[in-house]
């Protein structure tokens, strides 16, 4: 037996077929502790526009982000040539 869909975008199971647009801005920066280490640090501005329904707790997922990671290099690297 299939979902019919009903008021709101949503099926009779519950499940909901909407889309909406969005946007990110940001940029990073990555600072070189070492030979084999790196560590990066990004922020940035995350815009959706608002859902109709409820996806989750939220209707609005827009706001600011921020992330810190630590990266392995893997090589030898090479000699600057002059």
């Amino acid at each position: 037996m299939s979902a019919s869909a009903n008021e709101g975008g949503r099926s009779s199971r519950g499940h909901c077929h909407c889309g909406c647009i969005g946007g990110y801005v940001g940029g990073g920066l990555d600072v070189h502790l070492g030979r084999h280490w790196a560590l990066g640090l990004s922020a940035g501005y995350n815009w959706m526009s608002d859902l109709s329904d409820l996806a989750g707790a939220h209707d609005n997922y827009s706001g600011f982000s921020a992330t810190v990671g630590l990266g392995f290099l893997f090589g030898k690297g090479t000699a600057a040539s002059e």
